[in-house]
Order: structure tokens, then C-alpha cells, then sequence
């Protein structure tokens, strides 16, 4: 979220919801080996009410603190399609399986449409490898086993990926 006011970017983090989805889905993995179908159905919408309700609440946070903004959406179009079965990358179809992306960016515009707050959907596309500095797409990851690092090759800019992708978000609704 980048403020008018501040012009900072505000990134939220989860980490006890993740910590809760984690502890419902290995629930959930066990009593499929099981094969108790009665309690895995009970499991599976708890873990969906649960999830949902957070996002209800994270929606409602950033309506809360987005004032007087125009407040800028990262729509993934596509991401499901091209990471089709048998691109040899299971473990991030298995995530993108889970995300509801559609239903998050819902809420977060109802929420705001509620306090009078315009928002805007912004393809993602290129955002986390085009540099937020001199806009070069001549980047990369600086390390082998840490793909959230980005590093500019013409400017030497180094930030975390996500970051850069919400500056160029941002620019982009601008």
C-alpha cells in the first residue's frame, strides 16, 4: 500500500494465519491417510472459514488504513494458466491450487468501496523484474536459494523482489 502522506509502501505480514493453515492442512493430510471422510469434510471448512475470515479482516485493515488513496490491486492474470500440469514445477501448483486471489481482490474493493476509497487492478506482469529505479529489465537473483532478493544490473539497486513489485504496482496505477 503506498499513502500519498508518507509515500511509504506498508507490507503486511501473516505469519500466525500461515502458522494455522499449516497446522489444519497436515490435519487434514493425516485424516485422508485414514480415510475418516466425516471429520476431514469438517476440517476442510473449518480451514475454509477460517481463511476466509481472515481475509475479510485484512481487507477491512486496509480500507482502515488507506484514507484519502487510491489503493493499487496486483491482479496475477494467468499465473494458473502458465504453470500448467507437467511444467515439472508441482510444489507452486499445489500453492496457486490454495489461492484465491480473485476472492481476496473482491474483498479488498468491497471493503473499500464501503469508506469511499477508489481502487484500481494492476497487472503484475514483469513487476517483480523490472527495477522500481531506472525501470531496466536487465536483472536477477542475486542468490541461488533466495529468489525473494532482486538485484538491477545497470544501477546496482538490490531490495527484495516484492517490494520492487509493489513500487512498479504502484507506478502503474499512477
Amino acid at each position: 500500500l503506498l499513502t500519498p502522506e508518507t509515500n511509504q509502501i506498508k507490507i503486511l505480514k501473516e505469519k500466525e494465519k500461515k502458522h494455522k493453515i499449516e497446522k489444519l492442512d497436515n490435519l487434514i493430510s493425516k485424516l485422508q491417510n485414514k480415510g475418516n471422510y466425516k471429520k476431514l469434510k469438517q476440517i476442510r471448512e473449518k480451514r475454509k472459514n477460517f481463511i476466509e475470515d481472515q481475509e475479510r479482516k485484512l481487507a477491512k485493515y486496509i480500507a482502515t488504513i488507506s484514507k484519502e488513496s487510491l489503493v493499487a490491486i496486483g491482479y496475477p492474470k494467468g499465473i494458473k494458466y502458465r504453470n500448467y500440469k507437467g511444467n515439472g514445477n508441482k510444489k507452486l501448483r499445489k500453492k496457486l491450487q490454495k489461492w484465491a486471489y480473485n476472492r481476496m481482490i473482491d474483498y479488498i474493493s468491497q471493503a473499500c468501496e464501503k469508506q469511499g476509497i477508489e481502487t484500481i487492478q494492476v497487472k503484475e506482469y514483469n513487476t517483480s523484474k523490472t527495477c522500481s529505479q531506472c525501470q531496466s529489465k536487465d536483472t536477477k537473483r542475486p542468490y541461488k536459494n533466495n529468489y525473494s532478493l532482486f538485484k538491477c544490473k545497470n544501477c546496482g539497486k538490490i531490495m527484495n523482489s516484492d517490494v520492487n513489485a509493489c513500487y512498479n504496482i504502484a507506478r502503474r496505477a499512477i
